[in-house]
């Protein structure tokens, strides 16, 4: 963890510059990280455990007389928030969301939290999601879209691994090992260019490594086939056959 804020430290001028947000998983959710991250003039937003111990704040009238002033309201229920604290922001028959200001026990500040209720086909609950953001004044549709989209870089990592050797480096020189993980990612950037983004929007399916992997794969062997058989090749690739097969296997992501 002090490396992670060490790191963060080293480079928060620039970060300022393309955010004031920091989006991290629910492994950072601990008060060392927020603390130092938050006196870096910087928000966090990241998930809770479901178990959070987050409550209310007391918003009536204070105490008359003598003794400490109330500051909370009771514990937060995850699954049946209290709706006279938390708002419905939004609601679909697959999920609903719902926003409040509470304090985190743990973390010891004020959060902005995100209730998200997954349902079931009946309308029941299916599972429910605790997302929070250090900034109280951010919405919380705001916040649930910028954690979704935090998610999108584990799918990079997925298909590195997987499709263009992240993991297959076995140099224990940091200069090397820095090359290997920039070029396979670079390959990635490289193959969405010109699979996806060349793409109308309106016809951008969801992008998949191996579907570009399977294309290629299948390319190489009809030309094989095309130039061991004799056959002539303008004629083939024009045809509409030879898409399907080049398609062949394809998958979604």
């Amino acid at each position: 963890m002090a490396f992670y804020i060490s790191y963060i430290k080293q480079y928060v001028t620039e970060l300022r510059k393309l955010s004031k947000y920091i989006v991290v998983d629910a492994f950072f959710a601990k008060y060392d990280f927020i603390s130092q991250i938050t006196g870096q003039e910087l928000h966090v937003i990241t998930r809770l455990r479901d178990d959070a111990a987050l409550w209310y704040l007391y918003e009536g009238p204070k105490k008359q007389g003598r003794g400490r002033p109330v500051k909370y309201a009771g514990k937060v229920a995850i699954q049946n928030p209290n709706l006279q604290h938390f708002t419905l922001v939004e609601a679909t028959p697959t999920h609903k969301v719902y926003e409040a200001v509470v304090f985190s026990k743990s973390l010891k500040i004020k959060l902005k939290v995100v209730l998200v209720h997954n349902l079931k086909n009946d309308g029941s609950l299916k599972k429910c999601k605790v997302f929070a953001c250090t900034d109280i004044t951010l919405a919380g549709c705001r916040i649930w879209q910028y954690y979704k989209l935090r998610f999108q870089q584990e799918f990079l990592f997925r298909d590195g691994k997987q499709f263009t050797g992240l993991t297959h480096g076995q140099s224990r020189q940091k200069e090397r090992l820095l090359f290997q993980f920039n070029f396979s990612l670079s390959i990635l950037s490289i193959a969405k260019v010109v699979h996806w983004l060349s793409k109308p929007v309106n016809q951008r399916a969801a992008f998949s490594i191996q579907d570009i992997k399977t294309q290629y794969f299948n390319e190489h062997l009809l030309d094989k086939f095309i130039i061991g058989l004799g056959i002539c090749p303008e004629t083939t690739k024009n045809s509409d056959n030879y898409q399907n097969l080049i398609n062949y296997t394809k998958i979604a992501a």
